[in-house]
């Protein structure tokens, strides 16, 4: 199977990203059986009003119910299959666009939440934020349709709203100073994590220890920095493997990486070769 993708760096938006696009999601009777897993360099908020299949993103399938939203990352692998009794709206945005208007200090904490692993991308919305969730897509919709004076603006805060309404649906947050410590350093991986793979590169940007860093990511994620930082390069092997027909070479230099050292690394984590890894990616998920 010939799998090509031309845009490797997912860090900042290019000619493929999308500003904003407002999009109604219908039901298919015959489950997308001719859509095939994908990645693209905008973000993409699902939100199920009707229940029915599932959602593959970056290799966790995620059932699709209603009253909930999926979000999908610039970058991250994903598979929708729908059914007859799916419904919903997907907000696509671009990283300018939705910045925009964006504070700096809501910058890291929302980029950090809508783009890590570490949380999950399916959240189950409470009632009364689930209405209000609904009537921003309105005002949203309303707004795409007009397009009236700084129609673009008045998207971008109502987007803003709606991922705090997501944000604060999203059980294993819990704001605090600490949290924000590890929100900074899931930006700063996200950015660096082809050049910096120590936990005390990152504990130099933020301003500490590295024993400190380890301690907090610890109490926040369950895992260590150092762990954090693995599973992060580990997420990208797998999505360069998957969807790019780059060399494991290739793969290797990118990450920063010796191609040997590089394959016995993958081999230890998955118990697969890269090239195993990526045949068997493959042949599961497109």
């Amino acid at each position: 199977m010939a799998v090509s993708d031309t845009t490797y760096n997912y860090s900042y938006d290019d000619h493929t990203s999308i500003p904003f696009k407002l999009v109604r999601l219908k039901p298919s009777p015959n489950m997308d059986k001719h859509t095939k897993a994908h990645r693209h360099n905008y973000y993409e908020l699902f939100v199920f009003t009707g229940s029915g299949k599932h959602h593959l993103i970056d290799f966790e399938t995620k059932a699709v119910v209603s009253q909930s939203v999926h979000i999908v990352p610039p970058g991250s692998v994903h598979l929708l299959r729908r059914d007859a009794y799916t419904k919903g709206f997907v907000l696509l945005f671009s990283r300018d666009f939705y910045h925009l208007q964006l504070r700096k200090e809501d910058y890291w904490r929302n980029e950090a939440f809508l783009s890590y692993q570490h949380f999950p991308p399916d959240v189950l919305m409470q009632t009364e934020d689930w209405k209000q969730l609904l009537q921003l897509i309105d005002f949203i919709a309303s707004e795409v349709q007009t397009e009236g004076d700084f129609y673009k603006q008045t998207i971008g805060h109502a987007l803003n709203l709606v991922l705090y309404l997501v944000l604060r649906n999203q059980k294993q947050l819990q704001l605090s100073e600490q949290t924000n410590v590890v929100f900074q350093f899931l930006m700063l991986l996200n950015l660096h994590f082809q050049n910096k793979n120590k936990v005390k590169d990152y504990a130099e940007l933020l301003g500490l220890y590295s024993d400190k860093l380890n301690v907090l990511v610890k109490q926040q994620l369950g895992k260590t920095a150092g762990e954090v930082i693995k599973e992060r390069i580990l997420l990208e092997s797998k999505r360069l493997l998957m969807y790019s027909d780059w060399s494991i070479k290739e793969i290797a230099y990118f990450l920063n990486m010796e191609p040997a050292p590089f394959t016995r690394w993958i081999k230890t984590q998955c118990q697969q070769s890269p090239k195993e890894l990526r045949v068997f990616l493959r042949e599961l998920y497109l």
